[in-house]
């Protein structure tokens, strides 16, 4: 489990409470959520055969899960408003991450959540968090994406992972998809999306 995010990451979504304000429409037109996941190597990566920490470009991909909301802005009150808290704001709690190798399940699974209760606590800073209005130091809030606006509210990694003893065993070689479901809300309503990366090869 270190190759997406450097360390073991399972863990519960937490519980976050949001403030939702009356908007001038009297609340959203539908879900209109959407998502599709960015790389920033499409492959084929290869095995990296020294320690994680060392690891080329060309054994790693990023991960972009760009969210799009299609819901339309609207007015509201009052004007000490975080994003999340937003009309039409879609603010995520959790994402859950698994991978499959040719088309099998491959025995990775995580669920990630975001500061201020962030899961893993390293790596609060993928998530695309704002600050309370007025707070001093900043009182973190979840992560949205705003009606009309297409953004990533989290990124992450995937290294393939040879057989050097910090990789936790070698990982087999093949083609890889990774499914990301994200959890969430739209004006207090559950709303869930889910995704997957294009094939990547992986190879020695």
């Amino acid at each position: 489990m270190k190759r997406i995010c450097g360390l073991a990451a399972l863990a519960a979504a937490c519980v976050i409470t949001i403030a939702v304000f009356a908007s001038a429409t009297g609340g959203t037109n539908g879900p209109g959520v959407s998502a599709y996941v960015g790389l920033s190597n499409p492959g084929p990566l290869h095995a990296c055969s020294t320690a994680l920490v060392d690891c080329p470009l060309g054994t790693v991909t990023q991960f972009f899960i760009y969210t799009t909301n299609s819901n339309r802005p609207v007015n509201w009150l009052p004007r000490e408003v975080t994003r999340s808290t937003i009309p039409n704001a879609y603010v995520v709690s959790s994402i859950d991450v698994t991978a499959a190798v040719d088309g099998a399940p491959f025995g990775f699974a995580a669920t990630f959540t975001p500061p201020p209760s962030s899961s893993a606590p390293a790596f609060a800073g993928r998530w695309a968090v704002s600050c309370a209005p007025f707070s001093s130091p900043c009182d973190v809030t979840s992560p949205a994406v705003l009606p009309g606006e297409t953004m990533s509210p989290w990124v992450s990694r995937w290294i393939h992972a040879g057989d050097e003893p910090d990789h936790a065993g070698d990982e087999p070689d093949g083609t890889y998809v990774f499914t990301f479901t994200l959890h969430g809300t739209l004006n207090g309503e559950p709303v869930d999306v889910t995704t997957s990366s294009k094939k990547i090869v992986m190879t020695r």
